[in-house]
């Protein structure tokens, strides 16, 4: 055929000629285009991969013989006098010609085998366990590794947490503050103070109101939490001294945690006491009190300067809070204050004839620790008066025989004596 157009069997690839089909095997015969070298049917005026116009005309035996490079084995010359090898034995030979060549595109790669892929893919564990035992491994690794990294996560997003809760927070302020002013770094500890308490105390006066002897603290905790509020304990150690426990407050202002810093203000409600100048020491305690309203020590003076002043109501009011804040919040307010409350209030309750609960402001007083004989006698003795109008006799008769046991003053036990007759008389 024109220009090396083969008719050829398709699956032996010996040259047809013009037969339908392959003389040697039988085959099916095709029109090879010497273009493309795509495979056609033998009347095809054509070729189906290119396109190419073949000419018409009888491809005989002047068709030139296939190339040694268009198979991949030569066919076995079959042996002078004998039969050709049985078609069983060419079975597994390819005689047809090579796939087409494409010069513009990559020649596809022959894919992996099956049993190399699977070795790839399995890698070691493919190699020394079988593949039901690799992918259960692999699977609980994968489970393993992800619990891990969510446990991970788990425990860093509770340690943010707890940083960010405000027993955490108040702690870390008391801490930085104490170590600002045990190093003497007092314009870092004045900015912890609150806005109401700069006002009444400059950053000179807070200078001149820190204790000038060198002090070191340990042991910070909260011992007190509210939402608005919140106290510090720590051991305060001095040269020289043993350790005692002391509080510093602190409030909630906008979002942070501020000192309400009113010892300025408190001592001067103390100097005013003793001055003798009750409207000063009242003004200056409700300065005080406005600062920290949770601060016993500011309500303590408050009673104090109440009572100088005279004001019965302000007195019950005062001496009432100060004995409760004392109970609720932890401070420097010590025994023998809080008895000077007691006093205070029980006396004033008396004077205004609310018996039943100066009676009960006596009792708090006599169950102090350490209580000593003289204000043990005091006490019996108001708290019997106090029973003796509340016509409780009875109970009125045991403090007068407690005050017997305790008072060595001759006008207490004259005193006691003229209580008892009173009291036996029909």
């Amino acid at each position: 055929m024109d220009q090396g157009a083969s008719v050829i069997c398709s699956k032996c690839g010996s040259p047809a000629g013009g037969q339908p089909a392959c003389p040697r095997c039988g085959g099916p015969v095709v029109k090879l285009c010497p273009s493309c070298r795509h495979q056609n049917s033998p009347a095809k005026k054509y070729c189906d991969g290119c396109g190419r116009e073949f000419p018409v005309g009888n491809a005989g035996p002047s068709t030139p013989a296939i190339p040694q490079t268009l198979i991949m084995r030569s066919p076995p010359e079959a042996p002078a006098g004998g039969l050709s090898l049985p078609a069983a034995g060419r079975a597994e030979q390819y005689f047809g010609p090579p796939p087409p060549t494409n010069p513009s595109g990559p020649v596809p790669a022959r894919p992996p085998s099956a049993s190399k892929a699977k070795k790839d893919r399995g890698g070691l564990a493919w190699t020394l366990f079988p593949s039901g035992f690799a992918y259960f491994a692999r699977s609980v690794a994968s489970i393993l590794v992800i619990l891990a990294i969510a446990l991970l996560a788990l425990l860093l997003g509770l340690r943010q947490l707890e940083r960010r809760r405000p027993k955490a927070v108040v702690l870390r302020r008391a801490k930085t503050y104490l170590a600002d002013m045990a190093a003497g770094d007092y314009i870092d500890g004045y900015d912890f103070l609150s806005a109401a308490a700069k006002t009444t105390c400059p950053i000179d006066a807070f200078r001149l109101l820190q204790d000038t002897a060198p002090w070191t603290w340990s042991g910070a905790k909260v011992v007190k939490l509210e939402p608005e509020a919140a106290v510090v304990g720590y051991q305060l150690a001095q040269p020289g001294q043993s350790a005692r426990e002391d509080f510093i407050d602190f409030v909630k202002e906008g979002d942070e945690w501020v000192r309400p810093f009113n010892r300025g203000v408190t001592r001067q409600s103390r100097q005013a006491l003793t001055d003798g100048d009750a409207d000063m020491a009242d003004l200056k305690a409700q300065e005080a009190v406005r600062i920290n309203p949770r601060d016993p020590v500011a309500r303590a003076y408050l009673c104090e300067a109440s009572y100088a002043r005279g004001q019965a109501d302000a007195v019950e009011r005062e001496c009432g809070l100060a004995l409760q804040t004392a109970r609720e919040y932890p401070s420097d307010l010590l025994g023998p204050e809080l008895y000077r409350i007691y006093a205070l209030l029980g006396q004033t309750l008396e004077a205004e004839g609310k018996l039943a609960q100066a009676a009960e402001a006596y009792t708090a007083m006599l169950e102090f620790p350490r209580l000593s004989n003289e204000d043990a006698c005091r006490l019996s003795l108001a708290r019997a008066q106090v029973y003796a109008r509340l016509r409780q006799n009875a109970q009125a008769s045991a403090d007068l025989g407690r005050a017997g046991s305790v008072c060595a003053s001759p006008a207490d036990r004259a005193a006691a004596a003229r209580l008892k007759a009173a009291l036996e008389r029909p």
